[in-house]
């Protein structure tokens, strides 16, 4: 007599609905059919009705078993993918139906292709993220309506930006230590996660950048924009104008349909990145409009908005150790409105070590690494110095740069955008 068969996570099958589930799964992949709506029913070949609790997703068969991922919650959503939890993982054969061996979290990545996201750029997104140390995405599963499902491992933490945000709302302050750690830490992933890779990522931002903050662990995701270098290349030239608009670098304006791609144009997110943990406005461009006016547009001088939100404190205590004028000449550095005047990952990276090692043995800048200490002890609770400047005077620091004024200019391509000196 037919029957009810209830696909759970909270529970296992038996062998006979197990082999059920089986053959109805075996049917529709050969119908090019693999996943399936918590609201819907199906019928097995059994002539058994199935029932799902929650969305579930049929992996390719592999060695005489099917994968299934049980699909939880929605996490967030960008232009061309959502992304979900993944609740359980099991395995599914002719005779069982049993919790799979992955240990560590896992999420959906859930793609919609068309022309501007064709199942090509999928495929580039799979190699690409493979060449990574950190990112191994299993197989995608492609459907008949070109909706692609990729099952990957959930990086622990939570985005950068939540970290930026929580910090100029003064939610949870970043002290000056964390804010060196944190620069630190980008620039070592970055560095080993993408340029070390042979990768120019292309759309670096806080979004794109998972922190879990004790044990500061920092890993670079959203790999679905990016290309591969080839060995020897500075640059490969391309038809895209790829980034996010806060983040992107000033070539990538030219507007004529070819655009040079290098590792300085991460170079130049990343600045932008760590000119917003250091207390710098969120603007790239003066009066951002549309990408047609912003190479008519100047660069927002890094002069006049450098530790603008910092607390009094902060700012007070980066003048007194010389910090403040060494962090605004390498972030000029990486903002370089030229791209091959841009200093290096490797480069940057050295340079915020030494600061780093400054400030943790200053008398007054206690190490969040001394013994004893807590990291999370070190975010300030809210209403901690509230008060911030509207402005910050030119540094006399001697390390400090002369102000610098991003203009644009009409020269060859990889001059196109020069810097001028005030």
């Amino acid at each position: 007599m037919p029957k009810t068969i209830i696909i759970s996570a909270k529970k296992m099958l038996d062998d006979q609905d197990a082999s059920d589930f089986f053959a109805f799964l075996t049917a529709q992949k050969a119908l090019g059919i693999s996943y399936f709506v918590k609201a819907d029913s199906y019928t097995t070949p059994e002539g058994n009705t199935l029932s799902f609790e929650q969305d579930f997703l049929c992996e390719d068969v592999v060695n005489g078993r099917f994968t299934g991922d049980f699909v939880g919650s929605k996490i967030g959503s960008g232009y061309f993918a959502t992304v979900y939890h993944i609740d359980k993982v099991v395995e599914i054969t002719g005779i069982a139906f049993v919790p799979s061996g992955y240990t560590q979290p896992q999420v959906l990545k859930v793609q919609q292709h068309r022309a501007d996201n064709s199942v090509a750029c999928l495929i580039n997104e799979i190699t690409i993220s493979r060449k990574t140390p950190h990112i191994h995405p299993r197989n995608p599963v492609i459907d008949l309506n070109k909706i692609s499902y990729t099952p990957m491992e959930k990086f622990p933490g939570r985005e950068l930006f939540e970290i930026i945000l929580e910090d100029i709302e003064r939610e949870k302050i970043l002290t000056l230590q964390q804010r060196m750690e944190l620069s630190v830490a980008v620039l070592e992933a970055v560095l080993t996660q993408v340029q070390q890779c042979g990768i120019i990522h292309r759309d670096l931002k806080p979004e794109n950048i998972r922190v879990l903050e004790s044990p500061l662990t920092v890993n670079i995701i959203d790999y679905g924009l990016s290309i591969a270098l080839p060995p020897g290349k500075l640059w490969v030239l391309d038809d895209k104008r790829c980034g996010s608009l806060d983040y992107m670098a000033p070539e990538m304006m030219k507007g004529d349909g070819h655009y040079y791609q290098t590792e300085a144009q991460d170079v130049f997110s990343v600045g932008r990145i760590l000119q917003v943990i250091w207390g710098g406005c969120d603007e790239t461009y003066n009066k951002p409009k549309n990408t047609a006016s912003y190479r008519r547009e100047r660069l927002v001088s890094l002069e006049n908005n450098l530790f603008k939100s910092l607390p009094s404190k902060q700012w007070v205590e980066l003048k007194r150790l010389s910090l403040s004028g060494r962090i605004k000449t390498v972030l000029q550095q990486m903002l370089d409105a030229s791209w091959p005047n841009r200093i290096s990952f490797k480069d940057a990276r050295g340079e915020f070590k030494l600061m780093q090692c400054l400030l943790r043995h200053s008398p007054c800048a206690p190490s969040v690494h001394q013994a004893g200490a807590s990291t999370k002890s070190t975010v300030q609770p809210a209403g901690w110095d509230p008060g911030f400047f509207t402005g910050r005077p030119a540094d006399n620091d001697a390390a400090a740069a002369p102000a610098a004024v991003y203009c644009f200019s009409i020269a060859p391509d990889e001059q196109l955008y020069r810097t001028s000196s005030v």
